[in-house]
C-alpha cells in the first residue's frame, strides 16, 4: 500500500505524509512551524529548522489537509532529534 511502511521491529503501521504543521514550546506562545514526515500509533517525525532537545516538551497543531477534519492537536515530547 503506498505511503504505508510496516517495520519488522515496529507493531504498528508508519503512514509517510508531507504535510505542513505549526507548534509551541510547551508554556509559551510562540508559534513555530514545519512539516510532518511521518505518523504512527505512537509517534511522530518532523522537520523543522527550530532547534529543539530531547525531553522538550511541545504542543502541534496538525492540519491534514481536508476540510471535513479539524487539525489534529497533540501534546508530546521529543525523544530524538
Amino acid at each position: 500500500m503506498p505511503g504505508l511502511h510496516h517495520n519488522e521491529r515496529r507493531d504498528y503501521i508508519r503512514m509517510e505524509m508531507n504535510t505542513g504543521l505549526a507548534f509551541r514550546r510547551d508554556g509559551t506562545g510562540t508559534v513555530y512551524s514545519g512539516r510532518c514526515l511521518n505518523l504512527s500509533h505512537t509517534g511522530i517525525q518532523i522537520e523543522t529548522e527550530t532547534a529543539l532537545a530531547p525531553g522538550e516538551r511541545i504542543v502541534m497543531s496538525l492540519d491534514l489537509g481536508n476540510p471535513k477534519f479539524q487539525p489534529v492537536q497533540a501534546s508530546m515530547e521529543v525523544l530524538r532529534v
